[in-house]
């Protein structure tokens, strides 16, 4: 469905990801570790949006969170059988950036099993200014250039046409 992306200024403590509310009947799940939206119970489904709260917290100590509302708007493909939805939803996973963390700035983005062939791999700031694009094809490797840049953390984002991957890139 999608993946919730946030960050930390320091790349040794983790983030874990919970919906607090507004996922009545166990519609959807998240995975705590990477913060990626999936269908769990499409007969809790009714309506046409469902609006979550999802609370992001870090293992700082003292614990600091965030939260933010998630509009999830159910297209015709989301009211299906979860058997029929979680299979055609993982094959745009098949995408891995190593290494990661990287101390020099280089990293290699390998990409398998896009669900269309080709993809617009884009590489933003935290503060979502766009630092590189360009276009990718399934079953390619792409290297990505981060040299110049100051150290700091950077998200990958690859779109295929129909689906969204989201990745956090550090750069120490």
């Amino acid at each position: 469905m999608g993946t919730v992306v946030a960050s930390v200024s320091n790349p040794e403590q983790t983030l874990t990801y919970t919906i607090s509310s507004g996922n009545a009947g166990g519609a959807f799940a998240i995975n705590q570790s990477n913060g990626k939206i999936t269908v769990a119970n499409s007969k809790a489904m009714d309506g046409n949006s469902i609006n979550m709260v999802v609370r992001v917290t870090d293992t700082d100590n003292p614990e600091l969170w965030g939260h933010a509302t998630i509009i999830m708007n159910l297209t015709k493909s989301a009211l299906f059988e979860e058997q029929s939805v979680l299979p055609e939803m993982e094959k745009i996973t098949e995408i891995t950036a190593f290494p990661n963390p990287s101390t020099n700035g280089i990293f290699h983005v390998k990409c398998t099993e896009f669900k269309n062939q080709e993809g617009t791999l884009t590489v933003l700031s935290l503060t979502g200014s766009v630092i590189m694009q360009d276009n990718i094809t399934g079953n390619s490797e792409t290297l990505i250039n981060l040299e110049a840049m100051p150290k700091g953390i950077y998200i990958l984002r690859i779109v295929d046409g129909e689906n969204i991957y989201t990745q956090k890139l550090i750069r120490q």
